[in-house]
């Protein structure tokens, strides 16, 4: 759009679409390109800025590393001419951290020589196929980003998570998160300044969307959002959507103060239409009450309003195709894009009493013909591997998805979410899957035990559930289990049935990822907890919180079976540990690429196969953490 500005220039309106830290910066982030598309084919021009991605080779770069190191020892330095009196308790973590780090001043000084190398290795395909050489890699960057937070202490970064512990998980209302922002210990505060004021301040900007989707996201989001409020006051228009904030309207529309300090509007659930609508109404100058999914502050009546639910659209193929064209693909830190794609929005199931996965989108679906025409315009741009972020495909479309693409003769890999059904073993679906490049499923397993499995009510049946992984296993796919702890009543022998099911080889389990249960605010479990041994909700400081703390009915505290057992913490300890006992003690291969990110294992089970990755483990725990030279691997 042109319009005069107060000089009598012609100027072009720009919109713009922006993605904070923290997030994996393997791949770009699906509602960039899904937004952008849809936008353009209405003839909306908008830009794109992965911040995370220029965030991630900021602090990787040759300037930063050294910029950072001379000033850390300055920061020892006038820590150390403090006397004892004169420390506060964070003062003397940082400094422990700090003197621990200097004693081994080889490591301190080759550290910008060792990330710049790994660097290299993450972007080479051939150094980042030798899996002695990714490990080391991966070492390294992980030491990196521990001693990088140190000043900003207590906060913790890496590839797959930011942590800062003053932001509590179930506790952290607007108050305490805008101290945060504002204290010095923002780890992400002089970043973010500095990219406003090199991309985004002056360029005549109408529109910032800001797509906020995890918790790791929440303090750099807010961070970016406050700066450009504070900037640009109501010259610009900030809106702020995302799964996170989708979660959160119930408690953002009483609060006035997240719209004086960090946006004008929230968009929830389902964006295309949503921002279609408000680009349009602030060209217009069309009352905002007229755009669907959204909450924003009326500036006229000084007050909170929120609008009406957008229509359930009958098929995804309405919205545009997505766009790809204002991603820098090769800026990713991957030799190779693994792309996300979509092709179910919601979950068809919604019934686990324990996720709140449901909350927020229609359950809309698009064609298998939109399906393709999507990853023809991916594989135009060299991208020809795929990841499926939908909560899990059903059976019949992976089945007809597969058939299409041999038909068509569409040579593509990819890997996706499954949920255990009887579907999966009644047909050779798998068999023709993995012809058409289906490389991996990631299971919900969730639980060994059955009181705990029809407690959740997964909908499976428990006793025939893996023989979905076994026949994925005869066709050569890759079987990754997600499961979880510390369900609501859930004993110690309970949870040591889902540690002896990862182990069991009937299970054709090749890796895991554990988690710990948490409370979502919109889960069965939140509306009926008295079910479930819940004896109170503890909502107090929940604003920001997507998840609440709860306390249990003294009825159905269940003492461990052994002392060494206190917590959840210890449970996962010794999960981890059983795991490596029942591997020898010799961490697998898959181990090590699993906890870089899932994409990697992907790639790899791609280049080598799943025998091959299967079959390399290193020598030991010691061998596996190695920073001084690749560690050695092994074949069993």
């Amino acid at each position: 759009m042109i319009m005069m500005d107060q000089n009598g220039k012609k100027v072009k309106i720009r919109y713009s679409l922006l993605f904070p830290p923290q997030w994996a910066p393997f791949n770009p982030y699906l509602a960039l390109y899904t937004l952008a598309g849809h936008l353009q084919s209405k003839g909306i021009d908008i830009d794109i800025y992965d911040i995370n991605l220029d965030f991630y080779h900021h602090i990787l770069s040759e300037t930063y590393i050294r910029r950072f190191k001379d000033g850390l020892v300055k920061y020892w330095n006038k820590l150390k001419l403090k006397k004892n009196r004169e420390f506060d308790e964070k003062e003397r973590i940082k400094l422990k951290h700090i003197d621990r780090l200097m004693t081994n001043n080889i490591l301190f000084d080759n550290l910008e020589k060792d990330v710049l190398q790994s660097m290299k290795v993450l972007k080479n395909s051939e150094l980042f196929f030798n899996p002695r050489q990714l490990s080391l890699a991966i070492n390294h960057l992980k030491f990196y980003f521990k001693i990088l937070t140190i000043p900003f202490y207590p906060s913790v970064l890496g590839f797959n998570c930011y942590i800062d512990h003053r932001q509590g998980r179930h506790n952290m209302n607007l108050k305490s998160m805008l101290k945060i922002i504002k204290s010095k210990d923002n780890f992400f505060d002089e970043y973010i300044q500095l990219f406003l004021k090199n991309n985004l301040i002056d360029k005549n900007y109408k529109l910032f969307g800001i797509s906020i989707n995890g918790w790791s996201q929440v303090i750099p989001g807010l961070t970016l959002a406050y700066y450009l409020k504070k900037r640009l006051g109501n010259s610009a228009h900030i809106t702020i959507g995302g799964n996170y904030f989708s979660r959160l309207r119930d408690v953002m529309k009483k609060k006035q103060e997240f719209f004086t300090f960090f946006a004008d509007s929230i968009i929830w659930g389902d964006g295309e239409i949503p921002l279609e609508k408000l680009i349009v109404a602030l060209e217009k100058g069309i009352d905002l009450k007229n755009v669907p999914n959204m909450i924003f502050y009326d500036e006229k009546n000084k007050t909170i309003r929120e609008t009406f639910t957008q229509s359930k659209l009958n098929t995804l193929d309405a919205l545009g195709k997505f766009d790809l064209s204002k991603i820098s693909l090769k800026d990713y830190l991957t030799p190779e894009i693994c792309l996300p794609i979509q092709y179910y929005r919601g979950c068809y199931w919604r019934k686990c009493s324990f996720c709140d996965h449901f909350y927020g989108p229609n359950l809309t679906s698009k064609s298998i013909d939109r399906l393709i025409e999507e990853i023809k315009i991916a594989i135009s741009c060299g991208i020809n591997k795929f990841v499926f972020v939908d909560e899990m495909l059903p059976p019949g479309f992976v089945k007809s998805f597969s058939e299409r693409l041999l038909k068509d003769e569409i040579k593509i890999e990819w890997f996706c979410y499954g949920r255990t059904e009887n579907s999966f073993n009644k047909s050779d679906v798998f068999k023709t899957a993995y012809q058409a490049g289906l490389r991996m499923v990631m299971w919900g397993i969730e639980s060994g035990n059955q009181r705990i499995m029809e407690l959740i009510n997964k909908g499976v049946d428990f006793n025939q559930r893996f023989e979905s992984l076994k026949k994925a296993d005869k066709e050569g796919i890759w079987n990754l289990a997600f499961v979880f702890f510390g369900f609501p009543t859930e004993t110690i022998d309970e949870a040591f049935d889902t540690i002896k099911t990862i182990t069991n080889p009937k299970c054709y389990i090749d890796s895991y990822v554990q988690s710990r249960f948490d409370l979502g605010k919109y889960s069965k479990i939140a509306q009926n907890p008295k079910k479930y041994g819940i004896k109170k909700i503890l909502k107090k400081n929940s604003e920001l919180t997507t998840h609440f703390d709860y306390k249990m009915e003294s009825t159905t505290k269940i003492k461990p079976t052994t002392n060494k057992l206190e917590n959840l913490y210890e449970l996962e300890k010794l999960c981890a540990n059983y795991y490596l006992i029942e591997n020898k003690n010799q961490p697998p291969l898959s181990l090590k690429l699993q906890l870089i990110n899932r994409d990697i294992l992907f790639l790899y089970l791609c280049k080598y196969g799943k025998q091959r990755i299967k079959s390399w483990y290193f020598k030991d725990m010691n061998n596996f953490n190695s920073l001084s030279h690749p560690p050695e691997l092994f074949l069993r």
